[in-house]
């Protein structure tokens, strides 16, 4: 994507890459978060997890290069540029979510959360049915999300129970253990539809 900066660029050596070196990448600029946490867990082959702020206009040029040996200068570099936003590293997984603590749905903490012999989509609608997530919705009159199959039957099943865990905590296990791609582990939480009424839940 294109973008005209008023800011200079951030010049970083890619470092090592699933443990072999690659060539030196020129920086690459990103007009949606999401495209850029993308990009640092593609190039850098590190799990990553998103909430997109409802009130986030996205469209504040993101500019990186990827340095692997400093990955946290890259989400710096991302939250720098969008104030709305803060990053943490938890359970070895890069999250960046909503400073505001209004908007964090992954900040909810959630009393119980319980599977057995569960695959991805009945995971994800154990999720979805969590009374704090359904109050969550509620007060924030959000409509709710749909459950993506992308129609390969689910042979993997996880067992697994929460007490008094983030949302984003339980998350970042389920993107991990069974999340849509395994090899490079990510979830989201994303506003979408007319006047984006509508959070999608999805890893």
């Amino acid at each position: 994507m294109r973008a005209h900066l008023p800011l200079s660029i951030l010049t970083l050596i890619v470092g090592l890459l699933h443990g072999q070196a690659v060539r030196p990448e020129s920086a690459r600029t990103f007009i949606k978060i999401y495209a850029a946490v993308e990009a640092v867990r593609d190039n850098c082959g590190v799990p990553v997890g998103l909430e997109v702020a409802s009130g986030d206009p996205d469209d504040t040029p993101i500019t990186l290069a990827f340095d692997c040996n400093d990955v946290a200068h890259g989400f710096d570099e991302i939250v720098g540029r969008r104030s709305a936003y803060r990053w943490s590293r938890e359970d070895g997984v890069y999250d960046v979510y909503p400073k505001s603590r209004n908007e964090q749905m992954s900040g909810l903490r959630i009393k119980v959360f319980a599977i057995t012999d569960a695959t991805r989509i009945q995971a994800l609608v154990a999720v979805d049915n969590l009374p704090e997530v359904q109050a969550w919705r509620s007060h924030h009159r959000d409509q709710g999300g749909v459950p993506i199959s992308d129609g390969v039957p689910e042979r993997r099943r996880v067992s697994v129970t929460f007490r008094n865990s983030t949302l984003r905590h339980i998350l970042n296990w389920l993107s991990i253990n069974i999340g849509t791609n395994p090899q490079k582990p990510e979830w989201s939480v994303v506003p979408y539809g007319d006047d984006t009424k509508h959070l999608n839940i999805a890893f």
